[in-house]
């Protein structure tokens, strides 16, 4: 064996490199939190990323890459903190829709850790309680120092929402005085109870609420219904997607056309701006063709209502009755154009239903009738 001579400062030098070997690859593993990039960051002004925190583990923070340029450009981030469908510790299905949202300058905590693919992990139930420690979370990192959120979020401009099952939650959180407005997606309580929320939950509202169901296919269409009409003392809101079902179509690119109404609604309640206002109050519904709308203010003695559906019977030279629905927008246009629509065989004003409604939002009157004999669906046989 060699003898290896090292004075003091060799061995010293030597211990370091040593335990600095040892030590590295641990630390890059430590230091690098999980990232992700979706639909290219997004459409909006501000390129997205999904990135996990360490601080607070069980969630996906949407954000934009270069928060300085977009607080710079914004001011301090409005904050969104979303809840799943099923109540789920996954925002997998909802990613695009958030990171769409993250790109037209949020910030959005929603729970549960990130998932490339829904099958990579056990999924669990998110309880309640994370909606408040979200909320708590971003509060305490925007007045943190050498937090990469520090100054970057508005804490006095936070939403809650959810999708089916997590809009329950949202409800749930929307009791807490710091929450701006609710979104609930696919969701509504109608007089079931889930996840300790239930109709009651409507009297513990302090701010405006958006509904956004999915049409008659979506299983808490009627949910959403009757929690809309027993909401007398909030601005509330009701943009109905004629087509899209429980599912939404919040898994196209960028989010589809509920990651735009999303943020129309939040840029009209946590950023002020009134043509994104209008949508809600007037129905200007430019970029949303399968989309109704209508809202409410009880205790300001406001009402929206785009279109009024009346039953019209007509009796034929065969004395048979014939049932119809009448779809007329409620503007101040005194000749409307009318279209007559027809259902196919073996069935009735409800398959037509949903084109009545859009054109009623453009402004044109429309009649739609159950044929006699046509039918076994008939609301009205002869």
């Amino acid at each position: 064996m060699n003898n290896i001579n090292l004075n003091e400062t060799d061995m010293k030098r030597t211990i370091m490199w040593m335990l600095l070997a040892v030590m590295l690859p641990g630390m890059g593993l430590m230091a690098k939190e999980k990232q992700k990039t979706i639909d290219n960051g997004g459409s909006g002004a501000y390129k997205a990323v999904a990135t996990e925190e360490k601080s607070f583990s069980d969630a996906v923070i949407y954000r934009p890459v270069d928060l300085k340029t977009a607080v710079a450009k914004e001011g301090a981030l409005p904050v969104l903190v979303w809840a799943n469908g099923g109540c789920n510790d996954t925002s997998l299905p909802h990613e695009r829709m958030l990171n769409e949202l993250a790109s037209q300058g949020y910030i959005v905590i929603a729970l549960g850790s990130m998932q490339d693919r829904i099958d990579d992990r056990p999924l669990k139930k998110s309880p309640n309680e994370q909606m408040i420690q979200a909320m708590d979370w971003i509060t305490t990192q925007t007045k943190k120092k050498g937090s990469v959120y520090y100054g970057m979020a508005d804490a006095t401009k936070i939403a809650v929402a959810g999708q089916s099952c997590g809009g329950a939650q949202a409800l749930v959180a929307s009791a807490d005085p710091r929450v701006g407005t609710t979104v609930m997606v696919n969701s509504g309580m109608g007089d079931m109870e889930m996840s300790g929320a239930n109709r009651e939950s409507l009297s513990k509202l302090h701010a405006p609420i958006l509904y956004m169901p999915g049409g008659e296919g979506d299983v808490a269409y009627a949910n959403a219904i009757k929690d809309y009409a027993r909401i007398n003392h909030v601005f509330a809101a009701l943009a109905n997607h004629l087509t899209a079902g429980h599912g939404g179509d919040f898994g196209d690119l960028y989010g589809g056309s509920f990651a735009k109404m999303l943020t129309a609604w939040l840029d009209w309640q946590l950023k002020g701006k009134a043509d994104c206002g209008d949508i809600f109050l007037k129905g200007k519904m430019d970029g949303f063709p399968e989309w109704t709308m209508k809202s409410k203010d009880l205790a300001k003695g406001f009402v929206f209502e785009p279109f009024t559906i009346m039953e019209a019977h007509v009796t034929n030279h065969k004395g048979q009755d014939i049932f119809g629905k009448l779809y007329f927008p409620n503007d101040t246009q005194v000749k409307k154009p009318l279209a007559i629509l027809c259902h196919g065989y073996n069935s009735s004003t409800r398959e037509v239903e949903a084109y009545a409604e859009c054109l009623a939002m453009q402004g044109i009157a429309s009649y739609a009738f159950d044929f006699c004999g046509g039918s076994n669906n008939s609301a009205v046989r002869a």
